[in-house]
This record gives C-alpha cells, structure tokens and sequence, in this order.
C-alpha cells in the first residue's frame, strides 16, 4: 500500500487543433498527452492550455 496521494484531474490541452487529454504533467514544461491512439511527451510551447 502506498502512502502517496493522487488527484483525478482532467485536464484538456490544444494539439494540432485537437482537444487532447494531459495524462502526466512532468511540472518543467512537459506533458504526456493523449493524441488519438498515441501518447506523445510535448512541450507547453506546443500546445494551448484551456483548462
């Protein structure tokens, strides 16, 4: 059993004009993003945050 914490939060970027899901924000300008069937790692200049 683990003593960390998580919180279920969904948060929704602009890629290439698609909504995609952030699936891991490293915290340094990096996510792991959810792009039709494919996981990419982008940087915050490649995508629009919206929520």
């Amino acid at each position: 059993m683990s003593n960390e914490t998580s919180t279920m939060t969904q948060q929704i970027v602009i890629y290439k004009g698609i909504n995609c899901e952030v699936i891991y924000n490293y915290g340094n300008g990096n996510y792991e993003i959810v792009f039709g069937e494919q996981i990419l790692l982008v940087s915050d200049s490649d995508i629009q945050i919206i929520n």
